[in-house]
């Protein structure tokens, strides 16, 4: 049987583990003011790249080869978007 000092021991841990999961989740989620998107240029038929400001950042996609944000999902000019950026492991320029 469990003391009542270790229950509460054990509620102080536990409370310690969320603050610190919190901070990481605040930590995460502050994200840029600004991302430099990629796009396909269908009239020249090659990548360009245009800066996107973020009014609200909600995370990311990770790339499963090098695990580097290959999206982000952000708010810019009052719209919610998916923004490509070039992949951390992208060798041939794109």
């Amino acid at each position: 049987m469990l003391s009542g000092n270790s229950y509460y021991s054990g509620l102080i841990v536990e409370n310690q583990q969320r603050q610190i999961l919190k901070n990481h989740y605040i930590k995460i989620m502050d994200g840029p003011s600004e991302i430099n998107s990629v796009y396909w240029d269908e009239s020249t038929k090659s990548w360009k790249y245009k800066m996107i400001s973020v009014e609200e950042y909600h995370g990311f996609v990770e790339c499963q080869h090098c695990r580097k944000p290959i999206s982000h999902n952000v708010k810019s000019d009052g719209e919610f978007k998916v923004v490509y950026v070039k992949c951390g492991c992208t060798r041939d320029g794109f």
